[in-house]
């Protein structure tokens, strides 16, 4: 399979222009670039080898560009043999490739639960008791980590500001008793998964980590 090209121009984001379509139109074209990752084992070599994912604005010569994201199947942890990876593809994604990928919310604050120490007196004199007890607790979801683009892979990582949850919405391909077809997920995500979504949605709207826009 011949890629058009990596990443489109930055400044030029594809959501505004993408027509939305029957995704049954779109699976010819995800079930080729499938195929043509599985020709590699489902990982990414060369240059990208420590890539988790690429954002394509297109890959074949269709007039609707799609805003598709290819995932390695497996997740490369740093300065670890390819053999110790974990199964991306089965933790963190429901697909290989998905597509119109988009950000709903990034909350600066979110709600968790907590554990919290509950001191109570006890029935005896002089007696306390303490428990743990789950409460809500509002806390920062803005954090600040080093990161890298496989755009520009002999150059440094870059710090940047992600949100650990976020709320998204994409379509993948999935298969029931043998008949393909695509499913839309919609979601609150968290950790690598809201980072990986993160950065490869920033490529979709023409900006990249080391020139914005």
């Amino acid at each position: 399979m011949q890629l058009v090209k990596t990443h489109h121009e930055s400044g030029r984001g594809i959501h505004a222009k993408s027509v939305m379509v029957n995704p049954k139109d779109h699976i010819p074209e995800a079930q080729e670039m499938v195929e043509w990752f599985d020709a590699t084992n489902g990982h990414f070599q060369g240059e990208n080898e420590r890539a988790y994912a690429i954002a394509h604005c297109q890959v074949t010569d269709s007039e609707t560009p799609l805003n598709l994201m290819v995932l390695d199947k497996q997740l490369v942890k740093p300065d670890a043999p390819r053999e110790g990876k974990m199964s991306l593809k089965n933790v963190y994604f429901e697909s290989q490739c998905i597509w119109n990928a988009e950000i709903l919310e990034k909350p600066r604050k979110v709600t968790i639960q907590a554990p919290q120490r509950k001191v109570t007196k006890g029935d005896k004199k002089g007696e306390v008791k303490v428990d743990i007890e789950m409460v809500d607790r509002e806390v920062d979801n803005v954090y600040s980590v080093m990161e890298g683009c496989m755009s520009y892979p002999h150059r440094k990582g870059k710090r940047m500001v992600r949100n650990h949850r976020i709320k998204v919405r994409y379509q993948y391909i999935a298969k029931t008793l043998g008949i393909t077809h695509t499913k839309t997920f919609e979601g609150w995500v968290e950790g690598l998964k809201a980072h990986i979504l993160q950065h490869e949605c920033e490529h979709f709207d023409g900006k990249t980590m080391y020139f914005r826009s």
